[in-house]
């Protein structure tokens, strides 16, 4: 009986864990992040080239980005010049860089008992220094006493240099033969590899995968993008051309854009006064959505196996 009562514990305790460990990802998944970036350049007056770097100082620019999730449960960001150091909160506690004060603290302590420690690489080399010097004066007085028995007749051991033999050509040649052999199976597996891949990508089944991913990559960037957004302000490069080109890309962005972004062009001076901000949440769902479907998908399947093959066999 007592038996069954713990077993009966542990199962309700592991179904309450297993019951929280689904709830959060469930929370993980449906409950949106939400993410704010706002940065402005202050520049108010036309200037030359050589303010310009003036005008674009710490003290003119600024830059942030924050973002939150589940009621600011987890919240961060970074701003810049005032906090140029990404940070995580949870509950109000900051979990990310941490504690930089206590770390330090630690490492201090560190080397302080490194520096008390002795060093037995020292001893170890201040030993080994003895030892060979006591073994070159052994080797010196025995060559002392060798010369010194034989005056008029000097022993010399000295071998003549060997010159360069038959078999050590042949064991170069040998080496260069097996080099190009060697290079000459690589260019081949090269050759062979670049030839498969190009037959894969030249199939229907490869051409589908690609517009598959093609399509739903774009979805996945939908997503992320920000769904209100601006930027304002009068824009000067001191150039009627470059002017003219900033004009003809905000243009072909307009598409895209519409009327989020309103920059006014300076033609003959430097100015840069402008200001911007992004606000967007991003649903994990969707992305772990998007993903499936594509690995889902039969041509998607069979290119990546074909890869795989060919990285594996080539």
């Amino acid at each position: 009986m007592i038996v069954l009562t713990i077993l009966g514990v542990i199962g309700k305790i592991l179904l309450c864990a297993l019951f929280l460990i689904l709830a959060f990802l469930l929370l993980l998944l449906f409950v949106p992040v939400c993410y704010r970036a706002e940065g402005h350049v202050d520049d108010p007056s036309p200037h030359e080239e050589p303010e310009m770097e003036q005008a674009l100082s710490r003290e003119n620019t600024a830059a942030s980005f924050h973002f939150s999730w589940l009621f600011s449960f987890v919240r961060g960001g970074i701003s810049w010049p005032d906090k140029p150091e990404f940070q995580v909160y949870v509950l109000g506690f900051r979990v990310f860089p941490g504690n930089r004060d206590s770390a330090s603290r630690k490492a201090n302590v560190r080397k302080k008992r490194k520096g008390k420690a002795p060093s037995p690489a020292g001893e170890d080399t201040v030993n080994g220094g003895k030892q060979s010097a006591t073994a070159d004066t052994d080797h010196l007085g025995k060559t002392e006493l060798q010369t010194g028995s034989g005056a008029g007749t000097r022993k010399t051991n000295a071998k003549e240099p060997e010159g360069f033999s038959e078999t050590d050509g042949k064991r170069a040649g040998g080496a260069n033969r097996l080099s190009l052999k060697f290079i000459c199976a690589k260019i081949k597996k090269a050759s062979y590899k670049v030839r498969r891949f190009a037959i894969i990508l030249r199939s229907e089944n490869t051409e589908r995968a690609v517009h598959k991913t093609a399509h739903h990559v774009a979805k996945i960037v939908r997503r992320l993008m920000p769904r209100h957004f601006y930027i304002t302000g009068t824009a000067g490069l001191g150039d009627p051309e470059r002017a003219g080109i900033l004009l003809a890309v905000l243009g072909m962005m307009y598409p895209i854009t519409g009327n989020c972004v309103q920059i006014r062009p300076e033609f003959m001076a430097y100015q840069m006064d402008l200001h911007g901000e992004a606000k967007g949440r991003i649903c994990l769902i969707s992305i772990v959505a998007a993903a499936v479907s594509l690995l889902a998908d039969k041509s998607v399947r069979v290119t990546l196996r074909r890869l795989k093959e060919i990285k594996k066999h080539g």
